[in-house]
């Protein structure tokens, strides 16, 4: 449970050096975790319903930062985890929790 996802964030979650950005690359991977594979829009609306600004620049280099470091691949519109174990590693009642203190923290920012 916690301690996997805790090492696993330590490389996915630290993937830029912007704090706001690292927060969205967080948010997108436990979407795709609690959803089982995301995609752009769907991560739009998901920002959207939570006050956020859907930022389709912002998130796309989120999802290229995610797919270069391996742990997202695309296929057509649609986003899964690259190696299918990393789905695995999350709780689902953990997930959503994480999801939505990210989110309440980027609608506050």
């Amino acid at each position: 449970g916690s301690q996997a996802v805790q090492d696993a964030l330590a490389g996915w979650g630290r993937l830029s050096h912007d704090e706001a950005a690292c927060r969205l690359d967080r948010i997108v991977v436990y979407h795709t975790a609690q959803a089982g594979h995301s995609s752009l829009l769907a991560l739009s609306h998901l920002l959207q319903s939570h006050g956020i600004p859907g930022d389709a620049q912002a998130l796309r280099q989120s999802l290229a930062r995610l797919q270069l470091a391996y742990v997202l691949r695309k296929h057509e519109a649609d986003y899964r985890f690259a190696i299918p174990l990393l789905q695995d590693q999350f709780e689902p009642s953990e997930v959503e929790l994480l999801l939505h203190q990210e989110l309440a923290v980027l609608a506050r920012a």
